[in-house]
Formats: C-alpha cells, structure tokens, sequence
C-alpha cells in the first residue's frame, strides 16, 4: 500500500473551489412573482425603497400569476394612471428577464426621447434601488456618463435594445431578443412613412421569432380610442376582467363608472369625496373604503369566453341585455392575454377622491378634456369624442347667396357694423369688406385687390406703400350707402395680416392710427386648430389677463386681443384660431338667405361673377380623419393654397366685425349718420362694444 499525502490547499483557494462548485449546480429559477416579491424595491412614490408587495396593489398579484400562464405568450395590459401599470407591465418583466433569467431584451418605444426617457428616469432608478445595482454598465450606453442609448450592455452579460418606431425598417430588422415590450404602443399603431413592411410594434415583436414558443411579448400602454392598438390587442385577446367579491352580497361583480354615487347631489368637491362610495351592481349595496379592499383582495381574474357545461374553468360572457355574466366554460382560444383594470381596483386612490373629480368634470369648461381624462386615466375606457366633419361647401352654395337686390360696393340700408381684412402677399393684396345688419345677417360688400409694384422698388417700402395708398385713397373715403349714394361710410374696424411682413405691417398700423386720430386698424396672427403646415403653433386663449404692460386682454370667440409690447411692435395683436373662423364664414352660406347668421353676396347678371370668390372659399375645408393615439378628430385641410386668399381676409373681416361689437341676433336700429362734408372724415359704422377705440 502506498501512503500518499494530499496536498496542501490555501484559505483562498478552498474559497474559490467552494464558489465554483456552487456555481456548478443549476439555479433555481423563481417565477416572475417570487422573484419581484423576494428582490424589486420600489424606486420612487409614497412606498419608495420599500420591497415590491402584492399585498399593497392585489391586483398587480393578478396580473403576474397570469403573465407566468404558459398557454400566453403576448400580453397586453392597461390601467388607471398612478396605479403601478408600468412596474407591473414594464418594470418588473424586463428587470425579470434580464436579472433572473440572464436573458437579452428589447424595449420598444415610439420615439428616441421616450426611449431614453423609460431608461434614465423609470428603469435605471429600478435596478439602482435593488440588489442588482451591481449589473448597471459602469461605461457606455447606460452608464453615468454615457449619452447614446441604442444597447445597454449589463455587468452579467446581457443587454437591452432600446428600439423606436422612427427610421426605416432596417433599424427594426438587425437584432433578436426572447423578450419585447413595447410602451406607448398606441402612439406607433401604424407603418411610418418610411416604412415598406408592417408597423413597427410588430415589427418590434418579429425581433423574437427565432425563440418560437420561448419567446414573450408584451406591451402597456394608457388606452386611448377604441382603435387604438392596446384595446384592440386586450379585446382580442382574452379580455380579462376583474371580478371583485362583494362584502355584501358575496357575488362576484365588476363595477364601473355608472356605480360611483353620492357625489351627484354634493355642494362642493369636499362634500363629494366624502359622500362618494362604489355600490355594488348586484345587491345595490354601498362599498365603504374597507371593504372596496377586502373586495379587491378578494378578486379573481376571469377571461372571455362561452359557456359550455363540459368546461372546467370559469369565464365570463355577455348576455342578450350586455350584463356581464359568469359560468363555467371554454375560454377564448387566443395566444395574448389581454387585462384591463381600472380605478376601482386601484388601492392607491379612494373612491372618494374619484368621486370629487367626477364632481369637477361634471362643471368643467372643456368637457372634451375632462371626459378624456376620466375615462382614460381613471375608469380606462377608451374615449370617443362626438365629432363630425362639417358639410363641404360648394360652388352653388356660393352662387345662391347672390342677392340682386344689392349692387356690388353699396353698403346695405340697414347696417350697423362695417369691417375689412385684408391678405397680405407679396405681388397683390387681398381685401373683403363685411357687413354686420340689423337683423343679424351679414353681407359681402365689396372685395378687390391691391396691386403690390415689387417688381419697381424694395418688398417693404412697396408694401407699404399700397397699403397706405389704399388705407387713405380707398378706406377713408369709404363706400356709398344704399338709398342715399352721396353717403360714404367707412369701416370701424380694420384688420391686415401680420404673418407675412410682419415689422412692416405692424409699422403701417401705428402710422395708421396715429394719422386718423384712433384706433381702428389692428394687426391680425392667425393660428391653426392642429399642427400644420404655414403655422407657427396651436392657437391657444390665455385663462386670465395678463398684466406685465398694465394692459387687459380683450377675449372673444376663438380669439383675443393683447397689446404687443415688443419695440418694433406696440400694436394690439389680434390672436386668431383661423381654422374655426374660417369654418365658421364657410357655414354662413347653408343658412337661409335673409335670416340671422345668413351671408348674402351682391347680385349680378353675370355668370361667373363670384367665380374667384368661390374658388377661394372652397380652397380649405374641415375634414375628419384618424389619427393613431387620438382617434377621429378634425383635420383642416388646403384644396388650392394659391387660391385661399379672399378666404383668409373673409374671415379677418368677421373677426373685425365680432371685435367691433356685432353678433348674429338682431341688432336693432342703425345708428344714425350723416353725408360726408368736403375734406372731413367720412362717417364710421361701429358697434360700441370695441374698448379700443
């Protein structure tokens, strides 16, 4: 026998052996919730570094014991705002994917700033507060100091892609990942104009192909519209709800918006939340704040699907009145879990505070906003605004309102408001002169155009030299009244658009006013409804005064007056939504000739006497048209933009008209005039409602 001596190993080195052996042995793999329960802090709210807990959001228990459903491998989830969905639906798989199972991911997002946006502020602050801090790149993509976000690569090997809806398909096309989630998906519903292939979201999901059965996908996102992709994938597929047990009653039941009472008949907010409380849609009974928890805790996650007697899991379908009804049976054969849950599973809010907001929708101003967030942030259904497109106008329209009765540049009888605009463009001017009538009716006066000589001296000083030209040759002297020719009346007020040659026109308007002693001219920016093209931006009415110069702002129907107090400026702005104003002089011509809110035009025996009139009014029409992430909503669209000028002055002479005090209802007896004497002013028709003056 031979005796052998072991040889002889260092603290170090028994150490070593011991790590590698351990890491030898296969890891126990934790389901995605024991995993967040055991390692997820939460990074930031009221519950900041606290450990991640089903118990404080139960649904949220739901939702990942359904996510770990073997039989889905997509999934769609939406919620109310502050609920905890983007933990839930993007936080948690991708740290789960990444941290627990070793894997690669791709985050997909509709732009680069939100990209980047879910990684500095939502992500990053995830892994920093947890153990796995340690995994964070130390440099590049990622890091503390590291600018470009395409790929994040992990201390543990792996890495995340972060994927956008912008770019062409080869940006979507060069990488593979057992694990996408796409945030926002709303947003990138459809193929972008550079795209030849399908949208990006699926596009995106394609990235996992490769994995087969392994791979999951995912997406959240707050519900929009009922086209929009996040309903669409929940409703397709499983449609799930949350069942919650009545305390009362003990029946299973999903109550919404229509349940939440007692704030209806309230004084105030204070007195709404305290009197608001869910009742139950069975037993009609009332929820208190306790219960509506033990309710919650109680709830069981139920998908879509038909009854059948030989099924073996309970489902939930409508019956023939729409109630939602459950019974064993065969769930909906579909790959995506689709989940849904609203403001009454979400314990982080109250029902009475729901109830004091539901109290303010009930009296805002902007219904249209307030609804879309009480259905989208709150009671997460999607919101469909009862929008339609105005009707066309056509040529005949126009040709209709002639009325022979009236001779082309004479003032009607009976008017009592007389205003003019005026298109600014580089080789011609466009002008409208307006009437406003006693019986609440309007007329075309007159339009023409003003011949600009660029072609003999320097843009500027011909501008504005035309337009002074016309102001004292042609406005002063005014038009002929009808009945009693020899009396010229003039406009009180007198509007030009500053968008084009803006210094030079905001100096014609001083010079204006300053030769005829007061106020009547006025400087006109128009605003687009929507972003568009030959817009600055969005027109937008400030809520209140604002009183830096120790000037008012004058408020009217989508437009208001502000003093311009930049030095080359020091004019009175009027700010106008073009797109309504211009839909608004348009709708003049459906209303019966004669009659308030009527708009007539001068007759002629001449068959295409207002034939560049009506070119010019049906140049831009109200459309609707669908937009990913807002659903159907008005769009202005240009059909001749070479043609709209007399459209744009018709509508700065309506607004001048409306400035100067009149309104479509009847406006009683013309205010008294008198005949123009030689070398004095011609008479004025003004309403007395213009402060300005």
């Amino acid at each position: 026998m031979v005796n052998a001596t072991l040889p002889q190993i260092t603290a170090i080195e028994s150490e070593d052996m011991i790590g590698f052996v351990t890491e030898s042995r296969p890891r126990e793999i934790r389901n995605m919730r024991e995993w967040a329960e055991d390692d997820v802090l939460i990074p930031d709210g009221p519950h900041k570094g606290m450990p991640f807990s089903c118990r404080n959001q139960p649904v949220h228990g739901l939702i990942l014991d359904a996510l770990i459903d073997k039989r889905f491998q997509y999934y769609a989830l939406t919620g109310p705002v502050q609920s905890g969905k983007t933990t839930i639906g993007m936080i948690i798989p991708l740290m789960y994917y990444q941290c627990e199972l070793r894997s690669n991911t791709l985050l997909g997002a509709p732009d680069d700033y939100i990209a980047a946006n879910k990684w500095k502020v939502v992500l990053k602050p995830a892994y920093e507060s947890s153990a796995y801090s340690g995994i964070l790149p130390q440099k590049g993509p990622g890091s503390k100091g590291g600018s470009q976000l395409d790929t994040i690569y992990f201390e543990n090997g792996t890495h995340m892609k972060l994927m956008t809806a912008g770019g062409g398909d080869s940006a979507r096309s060069s990488y593979t990942s057992p694990f996408v989630v796409v945030t926002e998906a709303d947003k990138m519903d459809e193929a972008g104009e550079a795209s030849r292939e399908s949208d990006p979201v699926t596009q995106m999901y394609a990235r996992s192909n490769a994995y087969d059965d392994r791979a999951k996908c995912g997406m959240e996102c707050t519900v929009s519209i009922e086209e929009g992709r996040i309903w669409q994938e929940i409703t397709n597929g499983t449609n799930s709800r949350i069942m919650k047990l009545c305390p009362r009653c003990e029946a299973y039941v999903q109550p919404g918006r229509e349940h939440l009472l007692g704030w209806q008949d309230a004084k105030n907010e204070i007195e709404a939340k305290a009197n608001a409380c869910i009742h139950c849609p069975d037993c009609g009974n009332a929820w208190t704040e306790q219960q509506r928890r033990w309710a919650v805790e109680h709830a069981v996650l139920i998908h879509e699907g038909e009854p059948d007697t030989e099924g073996v899991e309970t489902i939930w379908y409508y019956d023939d009145e729409k109630r939602v009804v459950l019974a064993t049976g065969i769930p909906k054969q579909t790959r995506t879990l689709g989940i849904r849950y609203d403001c009454v599973d979400n314990l982080f809010v109250s029902m009475g505070t729901v109830g004091a907001k539901e109290w303010n929708w009930a009296r805002a101003i902007n219904e249209d906003n307030a609804e879309k967030e009480a259905c989208q942030f709150y009671w997460v259904v999607p919101y469909s605004p009862d929008i339609e497109a105005s009707v066309p106008l056509t040529y005949q329209e126009v040709e209709r309102a002639a009325d022979r009765g009236l001779t082309k540049g004479i003032v009607p009888a009976d008017t009592t408001h007389l205003s003019i605009g005026i298109d600014i463009g580089k080789w011609n001017c466009h002008w409208w002169l307006h009437a406003g009538r006693a019986n609440g009716s309007e007329h075309l006066v007159d339009y023409g155009v003003i011949d600009v000589p660029t072609a003999h001296m320097e843009q500027s000083i011909a501008t504005l030299s035309a337009l002074s030209e016309f102001a004292e040759t042609v406005v002063d002297v005014g038009w002929p009244l009808q009945g009693n020719t020899e009396q010229m009346v003039s406009p009180g007020v007198r509007i030009v658009d500053s968008g084009y040659m803006t210094a030079i026109i905001y100096q014609f308007i001083r010079e204006q006013n300053a030769r005829i002693g007061r106020r009547a001219w006025y400087p006109y920016k128009g605003y687009s409804a929507l972003k568009r093209v030959g817009y600055d931006s969005v027109y937008w009415q400030p809520k209140a005064p604002t009183r830096g110069s120790g000037r008012p702002i004058k408020y009217g129907d989508n437009y208001h007056v502000q003093w311009h107090n930049e030095p080359m400026a020091r004019v009175w702005l009027v700010h106008v939504d073009s797109d309504a104003w211009k839909t608004d002089l348009q709708k003049r011509f459906g209303v019966a000739k004669g009659t308030p809110g009527s708009l007539t035009l001068w007759g002629s025996s001449q068959p295409n006497e207002h034939k560049s009139i009506a070119q010019s009014l049906i140049s831009e029409r109200e459309d609707v048209g669908f937009v990913p992430g807002k659903g159907n909503v008005k769009k202005w669209v240009v059909v001749h933009r070479k043609k709209n000028h007399y459209l744009d002055a018709g509508s700065m002479s309506r607004v001048g008209l409306h400035l100067g005090g009149f309104r479509i209802a009847h406006q009683g007896t013309p205010p008294p005039s008198t005949p123009n004497k030689p070398k004095q002013k011609s008479i004025d028709i003004l309403g007395g409602d213009n402060p300005y003056q």
